[in-house]
């Protein structure tokens, strides 16, 4: 279970890390998409939104990696809350993207 609580706390530094620095396009940090790819306003938007995500999952997968080693909880329950959320957080940046550039063309 220690394992799980370090993945929780590495990705709660890396949207710390992604939040308070600034980091240009490139293919080995950040929220790498297509669309994000697609500009520096896109690459900037697309960073900070998810790095918030990272920062919330990052503290959530800590304190619940905490929860079930205390409480004996079988560990694939813990790797399913965390990917759930990265899969939500997914969904909301690429759909805040999406907005995004509707918005940019009006």
């Amino acid at each position: 279970m220690l394992s799980y609580i370090v993945a929780g706390l590495t990705i709660l530094v890396i949207g710390l890390i992604i939040k308070y620095s600034k980091i240009d396009r490139n293919y080995w940090l950040g929220y790498r998409t297509p669309r994000s790819m697609k500009s520096p306003a896109h690459w900037t938007f697309a960073n900070q939104r998810m790095a918030l995500h990272a920062v919330i999952i990052g503290v959530l997968s800590t304190v619940a990696g905490v929860v079930f080693c205390y409480g004996k909880v079988n560990s694939i329950y813990l790797m399913i809350f965390t990917l759930s959320l990265l899969l939500i957080s997914i969904v909301d940046v690429e759909t805040a993207l999406r907005r995004f550039d509707r918005d940019k063309k009006d």
